[in-house]
């Protein structure tokens, strides 16, 4: 039954509805993975100083538990300077099989 003119629908149109919340949906999925990328960049040059967090991270840890927050304080600033161990060890490794091809893998 059609609604007259004089008479307004308190439900607004379902389809416009769900249209709005998929574009919104969209609008935001695509926020995310932007936001994401722009850590991932971010984290790059983070990644590349590991030794520094390294000794940082463990300076502090053990300066927590000796003397407190200055501790931590005065840890993480020196094992900022000194650096801490190298965690990561890959080495390429080439060989050449038996039908003289040259295979080169990480250890």
């Amino acid at each position: 039954m059609p609604i007259a003119s004089s008479e307004k629908s308190v439900c607004s149109d379902p389809t416009d509805t769900r249209t709005n919340n998929v574009t919104k949906e969209i609008a935001i999925r695509s926020i995310l993975k932007t936001g994401m990328f722009v850590l991932m960049l971010a984290a790059a040059p983070i990644a590349a100083q590991a030794g520094t967090l390294e000794g940082v991270a463990i300076g502090a840890g053990s300066g927590a538990i000796i003397a407190g927050p200055p501790g931590a304080v005065v840890g993480g600033v020196i094992g900022g300077v000194v650096g801490g161990p190298n965690v990561v060890h890959r080495h390429r490794h080439c060989w050449i099989n038996d039908n003289g091809y040259r295979h080169c893998g990480w250890r």
